[in-house]
């Protein structure tokens, strides 16, 4: 993952559940360092975001301005409220090498 210095990232660590989730927002690498630790080599641009499996699906993100980017039922999904309809695109990461991006309106 790239994050240019002048872009925003939302990061949450799982807690107990969804309701435990706390975000963090990352606007720099020194800010990824205060909240995972540092994981870079010596240019300081490489770092290593590790997503574990939940059980639920979070919470709504703001629409328009969010997005959640998680893992579930061995899926990788981007949820997205795009003026009140709630979008999912996501990956079957135990399907055929010629996996496609999905779409519903359903959390999968």
């Amino acid at each position: 993952m790239t994050i240019p210095t002048t872009s925003n990232l939302g990061l949450a660590k799982p807690g107990q559940g969804v309701t435990g989730w706390n975000t963090y927002h990352v606007q720099n690498y020194e800010d990824i360092d205060s909240i995972f630790g540092d994981n870079h080599d010596e240019s300081g641009h490489h770092e290593v975001v590790t997503i574990d499996e939940q059980s639920s699906t979070p919470s709504t993100p703001t629409a328009g301005t969010e997005a959640n980017l998680y893992m579930k039922d061995d899926k990788l999904i981007l949820q997205f409220d795009h003026s009140g309809t709630v979008k999912y695109f996501y990956l079957n990461l135990t399907a055929a090498s010629n996996q496609q991006w999905q779409y519903t309106t359903s959390a999968p």
